[in-house]
């Protein structure tokens, strides 16, 4: 502007008008923006997360339940004199993997939890495996990792790790887990492409289990120790403590629904959620998720009926939903499993016990007035409509 106000009067004040009327405009205009901004704001911030791992620092506000299995954990592990294995197991996306990053808070100062994943593809070998678990056990201890475990003898390379952790041992306060996750893995890409081999090494590991209670093997999965065949994990952990990670009670189920966000159900709508759900915790976080979500679109706090049913809908007719998914394409992968839970869904006689007894002991579904029946509505509901398009 200083420098218009020297320019030739002929065009300047016509100039320094226009630039007038251009900031009053556009002062109106972020006027209207901010306004339009309260208007839009989210009635409640949507903290649900469907399938992804929760973690102390940042999810702890949704991280519920699971007290009776904390407590019989860490009783078994803190009262123990000789360290037993232990397997924590659950159908997938129940919580096995959160439950592991919140396990040494739980368990307080005296343990350790060096957490291994072994579906990340750095364990495709027993040396690639032995290695990476050195490199994290070195990080959490903050010690050097020792010599790379190579050798063509799966059990000369465990029983170099075995004196490795012996050493160690001696300096780490009180006691250091190793949880192995997605331990199935390592069964089906390594050990079972050498039954014998991997038999051995299964029974060095044991016998180091049983020798000292400072280091504790802590398997967690899908599948049960009786399910792995070539070699028998049975057979050699017949000791295990088996940990079974379920759905959540009713109880911290309406916590979840209700506590963690500013909404007003419609009276009975929590208990609805519930049934449909049963408590899995991956359904139900993705089914309060897509409540808030409903409810920051209409502005409004009050959840009615008729969300709730859009919902369930729209996770109904979502073919590639990942949670209900998985179950029919990874855990009924055999046509038989497949054919059974047909003959569940149309209330047929059951031509297969094995795949019957297999979805049980799973806990995919329950036995009522004498008829078995999925057990969480919302996956059968699923199944039909899939199984329909399928047919």
């Amino acid at each position: 502007k200083g420098l218009t106000f020297v320019q030739h009067k002929g065009w300047r004040d016509y100039y320094l008008t226009a630039i007038e009327k251009w900031e009053n405009l556009t002062t109106e205009q972020l006027e209207a923006l901010a306004l339009t901004a309260k208007t839009t704001e989210p009635i409640t911030a949507n903290i649900y997360v469907a399938g992804d791992v929760l973690k102390p620092e940042n999810k702890s506000v949704i991280f519920l339940g699971r007290e009776s299995l904390k407590a019989q954990f860490a009783h078994k592990v803190l009262s123990a004199q000789q360290m037993p294995m232990f397997l924590i197991q659950g159908q997938r996306r129940t919580g096995k993997t959160s439950l592991l990053y919140f396990l040494e808070s739980l368990l307080g100062g005296r343990f350790q939890v060096v957490y291994q994943d072994l579906q990340n593809g750095e364990t495709s070998s027993i040396d690639t495996w032995l290695d990476n678990l050195a490199l994290k056990i070195s990080q959490k201890l903050e010690i050097e990792p020792p010599d790379s475990f190579v050798d063509e003898h799966w059990q000369k390379n465990w029983l170099n790790m075995q004196r490795w952790l012996i050493q160690i041992s001696q300096n780490v306060k009180g006691k250091l887990i190793l949880a192995f996750d997605e331990y199935e893995w390592l069964h089906t890409k390594v050990l079972s492409k050498d039954p014998e081999q991997g038999g051995n090494l299964l029974a060095a590991m044991r016998s180091f289990s049983q020798q000292q209670n400072k280091i504790v093997f802590l398997f967690v999965g899908v599948a049960l120790f009786s399910e792995l065949k070539n070699p028998h994990w049975n057979h050699f952990f017949v000791q295990a403590q088996r940990f079974q990670v379920d759905y959540l009670t009713q109880e911290d189920a309406f916590k979840l629904i209700t506590e963690p966000v500013n909404l007003i159900y419609a009276n009975g709508l929590p208990q609805q959620i519930f049934n449909q759900t049963q408590g899995h915790p991956c359904l139900l976080q993705e089914l309060c998720g897509e409540i808030v979500n409903s409810a920051n679109k209409n502005h409004s706090k009050n959840i009615e009926q008729t969300q709730l049913d859009q919902v369930i809908n729209k996770i109904i007719c979502d073919r590639d939903n990942g949670t209900l998914a998985n179950f029919w394409g990874e855990f009924c992968a055999n046509q038989d499993c497949k054919d059974t839970v047909k003959q569940i869904l149309a209330q047929q006689t059951i031509t297969s016990k094995k795949y019957l007894y297999r979805l049980d002991d799973h806990k995919f579904i329950v036995e009522k007035n004498g008829r078995w029946q999925m057990r969480v509505p919302l996956l059968a509901q699923w199944l039909k409509r899939v199984i329909e398009r399928e047919d």
